[in-house]
């Protein structure tokens, strides 16, 4: 897995193995406010770039993601079914109940007290298959829904609420990639 902390390092990173067809792991540890978006196109992008996102459009990723200082994503790129961002979900719901926080899940996403905090989605093209995950340690609602043009379905969360760092879930999951 390799460890990025720059937004722009990290997508061209990722471009450049989905170029490729390259197998390749990332955990992106966030410094800026940024969103990726790929189809179908959920997303205003001069409004992101009004509010001083970094926009990556992405043609694998499904829908939108806005992502916030100190918010973890991560990303693999394989030929192979792993899926190791599910688990690291699951372990951080885990984690929330035994923290005594109500958490569930409901489909991809991770709900914290009702508020989705993280999620994970995959995407396979031709035996190439994407699977990402997001945890929001901040968010930003009022900005989420002036960038993005559909309405949420969830009230966003953040995990600082919960008392909950990208480094604290990066010490619970890591070893899911050693």
């Amino acid at each position: 897995m390799r460890i990025i902390r720059d937004e722009r390092e990290g997508m061209e990173a990722v471009l450049s193995a989905l170029s490729t067809g390259a197998e390749a792991e990332f955990a992106l540890f966030h410094r800026r406010k940024a969103a990726v978006y790929g189809e179908p196109r959920y997303f205003d992008e001069a409004a992101a770039s009004r509010e001083g996102l970094l926009c990556f459009p992405l043609r694998h990723h499904q829908g939108t993601t806005v992502c916030f200082p100190g918010d973890l994503s991560l990303m693999e790129l394989r030929h192979d079914r792993t899926c190791r961002c599910r688990e690291a979900i699951h372990r951080v719901r885990e984690w929330l109940l035994a923290m005594g926080v109500p958490a569930r899940m409901e489909g991809n996403d991770l709900l914290a007290d009702g508020r989705k905090v993280a999620s994970w989605a995959a995407n396979e093209q031709g035996g190439y298959r994407q699977t990402a995950a997001h945890f929001s340690i901040h968010t930003e609602p009022e900005l989420i829904r002036r960038v993005c043009a559909k309405p949420m379905k969830k009230e966003p969360g953040a995990l600082a609420g919960c008392g909950l760092s990208a480094e604290d879930i990066w010490s619970l999951i890591s070893d899911l990639w050693e």
